[in-house]
Parts: C-alpha cells; structure tokens; sequence
C-alpha cells in the first residue's frame, strides 16, 4: 500500500487568528484564574466548616465543646502562578490530618478536614470541580 500524502489545509481567518492571539495571551498572564481559583478555594473550606466536613467529621471531645462554649477558639491568596489556601494557626495541620497532639503526645485527634484537600494533594470532587469551571471560564474570557 503506498502512504497516504497528508493534507494541508489553511485557515485564513482574523477572527481565529485575534482568538488564539486572546488565548497565547491568556496563557501568561494567569493571575485572574488565580485569583478566581483561591476565592473558590476559601470558599469551599468556608463550607465545609460551616458543614462540619464532607464527609462529616467524628464528634468533637467534650472539652473542644466546652472550650467552644466558653468562647475559645483561614485565607485563599493568589500569587499569580498559584494559589495558596492555608490557615495561619498553629493547630491546623493536626485538625486537617489528625494525629497525636497534646503534652506527650498522648490525644488524638481525629482528622477533621476543612482545607479541600487529602494528605495525598487531591482536591475534594466539589473543589476540583470548581477549578476546572475558573479555568475553563477564564479561557472562553480571553477568546
């Protein structure tokens, strides 16, 4: 058999050419996705706090609940190439992972995520799915 001769065809159109012009130009400038992405980031560990976890979280020891009572007791940034979703209490990684916690180390600590993410790195489905949606909707913005 001999070999098929591939076809060429050329488009000549400005509103193409202006389109993925719009699109390269996207492409470097990432900071409003950013931006978007650590809004939606924050927003979905804003609820799951307010959702007690998903899935739902173990009970809370009756001493966080008595702290709680007595009035003892988050942050999505973006950089531009990244954004960053973090808390700046010292006890978070514990609440978000669960492990030993206490002088010597002696309670746990069941692990109660609110950052909408696992040990592993991967988004809950609601966060990925709201990334995808901010990428998405930023591209179809710059074409």
């Amino acid at each position: 058999m001999a070999e098929a001769t591939p076809i060429v065809i050329t488009i000549e159109s400005d509103a193409v050419e202006t389109a993925l012009d719009r699109l390269a130009r996207a492409a470097r400038d990432l900071r409003p996705a950013m931006r978007d992405i650590g809004g939606l980031l924050e927003k979905e560990t804003n609820d799951n706090f307010r959702a007690q976890g998903r899935p739902r979280w173990k009970l809370l020891s009756q001493a966080t609940i008595l702290n709680r009572l007595m009035g003892k007791t988050r942050d999505g940034k973006s950089k531009g190439i990244a954004s960053i979703i973090g808390s700046p209490k010292k006890y978070a990684a514990i609440h978000q992972f669960g492990g030993m916690a206490g002088r010597g180390k002696k309670v746990r600590i069941p692990a109660r995520p609110f950052i909408p993410v696992d040990k592993d790195g991967n988004l809950s489905p609601e966060a990925e799915r709201g990334v995808l949606a901010a990428i998405y909707d930023h591209l179809a913005e710059s074409v």
